[in-house]
């Protein structure tokens, strides 16, 4: 994310807004980017815990249709972020990953333009999870919750203006459902002189 972010800093175009929710897992901080990174960027953290737990999977379970890996992403603090900015106040907005889809709705309010950069399949990478699993019971939970992440990353991939593939053999799956897709591969650091 860091190396995009200096891509589009470098084209000395854009100011950048950049919203990141800080878990466990990936946590942001301002002095973790590049000083020149760093400067150019309005930074808006939000630390939460989105860490799976028996007792919101079993809730997704039972209670949602949602896929489990997206919901856990969801939060209010970011909603409400989101909620402070005007109608088309961005030209662009770029969705870091399939699992920040559920913010569709606000995010195609404040931006002109929404661009799904896809790092992956991700119900693909679940897929080949539940094969190898032999638990039936972990097997069928997480073959479900493929099936449901099929149908998310379908639906968002529809819904986005435009889609940023990482990998080309991924891009032949989004440009099938969305011809707006293109393969923008992740870049090499800049050196910093």
């Amino acid at each position: 994310m860091a190396r995009l972010l200096e891509d589009l800093l470098a084209l000395n175009t854009f100011a950048i807004t950049y919203g990141a929710l800080n878990t466990q897992k990936h946590h942001k901080d301002i002095n973790d980017f590049p000083k020149r990174v760093s400067k150019a960027i309005t930074l808006k953290t939000f630390e939460v815990n989105t860490s799976p737990s028996v007792h919101s999977a079993l809730n997704n379970l039972l209670f949602s249709r949602a896929p489990y890996h997206s919901v856990r992403f969801f939060v209010k603090p970011m909603i409400d972020w989101l909620g402070t900015f005007e109608n088309g106040y961005f030209d662009f907005v770029i969705i870091e990953g399939a699992f920040m889809g559920d913010y569709l709705k606000d995010l195609r309010r404040i931006g002109q333009h929404c661009t799904l950069r896809a790092h992956n399949l991700e119900h693909l990478i679940w897929k080949r999870t539940s094969q190898a699993v032999s638990n039936p019971l972990k097997k069928w939970y997480l073959t479900l919750q493929s099936n449901r992440l099929k149908r998310f990353e379908e639906a968002l991939t529809k819904s986005v203006d435009s889609i940023w593939s990482i990998s080309e053999e991924d891009n032949f799956w989004f440009k099938a459902i969305n011809p707006a897709s293109t393969t923008i591969s992740v870049s090499i650091a800049q050196q910093e002189v």
